[in-house]
């Protein structure tokens, strides 16, 4: 028994060290990493050679210039394109360079390497205006380059819709044709995919119409109903240095609802026609709101039907002493693409119009006379009898 026992508590210390060893591998590959990014032996002020910047990240479009201590080219040279860069770089780093005055250049970046550590180091057989060879054997400069990401504001819906676009943001351009095979939407659940079309503007297609660094991206197919989706980017490449994402990216998407018929009621307002109105859990275009869709027995006279946001009113010569049975058709569906999962069969019945009096505003102001006129409502009311009183003159002051 206790040899059982000093059995299953070296199998548990073994099993503690088998799963706890990776996270702290993870963490010190984590710390080494982040050490390595902060530490370079890189000289770029060696030599009287002088670099700006001297370091830190780089990306296309940035400039670089160096300075040298002695004249590098003939004064004919200046502001001359397409010249020979004084210096190479491990990833390449490609741009032209242009030189400034005679000891000075600007190199312009016009493409790196995602996620690299370009070193810069002066190129072999430079030389001087003179001809003479020019070796600072220590000078170098080493930059990063951004990592290759994708980035969305795309929040997760509660209610998604049938085909949601989602806005992509790169850090590089893409292929649009490798976008289309590497995103998808998956069903959290089955894991089944769905795959996506590339939506493009017509200028964003004009522009770049294989390649580009912001897009969007749509389900090919309406996404089932009653589902809980994400979006996944898995083993996208980045265009030019064809590097993949580092990891594969999920982007909540939501679940998709069927839509729902939250309430019907019967409204009989004083000043109001009687009508229906029936509320839905998403919008409803006009054009869906149709008698063939939804029916009202018995038959009303003048029936019209009038869509609003997310209710449907019904308006037409009701008998309001007749309780009218409602049904929605599975046919109408609502702006996120989905329609009802059964057809909703509901009752309406309309109640007299409520006793009120409505006047004109909160306060009626009459020049003085002997009788007061103005015009007011009276609904559904027995007869009323007013009295009007005189209120006191040493009471006036305190009637605002």
């Amino acid at each position: 028994m206790n040899r059982l026992s000093c059995a299953a508590i070296s199998l548990l210390l073994a099993s503690s060290l088998a799963f706890g060893l990776p996270a702290v591998a993870l963490a010190k590959a984590g710390a080494d990493e982040e050490q390595e990014e902060e530490t370079s032996n890189a000289k770029p002020d060696a030599g009287g050679v002088v670099i700006d910047p001297s370091s830190g990240k780089i990306a296309e479009g940035d400039q670089i210039t160096i300075a040298f201590p002695l004249a590098m080219v003939a004064p004919d040279l200046i502001d001359v394109g397409n010249q020979p860069c004084p210096f190479v770089s491990e990833p390449k780093l490609d741009g032209t360079f242009l030189w400034k005055s005679q000891t000075e250049g600007v190199f312009t970046v016009s493409g790196v390497v995602a996620g690299a550590r370009p070193r810069l180091t002066l190129a072999p057989g430079l030389k001087d205006a003179a001809g003479k060879p020019f070796v600072v054997k220590d000078w170098s400069a080493e930059f990063t380059t951004p990592k290759f990401a994708i980035t969305t504001d795309f929040t997760e819906h509660e209610q998604l819709p049938a085909r949601p676009q989602v806005y992509l943001d790169s850090t590089y351009p893409v292929r649009l044709v490798e976008a289309a095979e590497h995103i998808y939407f998956q069903d959290r659940d089955s894991h089944d995919r769905c795959p996506v079309e590339i939506i493009q503007t017509v200028e964003e297609k004009s522009a770049s119409p294989l390649e580009a660094t912001a897009f969007r991206v749509g389900p090919r197919e309406p996404l089932p109903v009653g589902r809980t989706f994400d979006l996944i980017v898995n083993g996208l490449l980045d265009a030019k240095s064809r590097r993949p994402l580092p990891y594969l990216q999920v982007i909540p998407a939501g679940k998709t609802e069927p839509l729902k018929v939250e309430w019907v009621g019967a409204f009989n307002h004083a000043l109001e026609e009687p009508s229906i109105r029936i509320k839905f859990n998403d919008d409803i275009d006009p054009v869906e709101a149709t008698t063939e869709r939804i029916r009202v027995e018995p038959a009303v006279e003048k029936m019209k039907l009038l869509a609003s946001g997310s209710a449907i009113e019904i308006t037409g010569n009701f008998n309001l002493a007749q309780r009218y049975k409602v049904t929605i058709s599975p046919e109408l569906k609502g702006d996120r693409g989905y329609g009802l999962a059964a057809e909703s069969r509901w009752g309406a019945t309309f109640r007299p119009k409520e006793s009120c009096l409505i006047f004109p505003s909160s306060q009626v102001f009459a020049r003085a006379r002997q009788e007061l006129r103005f015009a007011f409502f009276q609904v559904n009311t027995p007869q009323v009898t007013w009295k009007l009183a005189r209120i006191p003159s040493e009471k006036l002051s305190a009637v605002t």
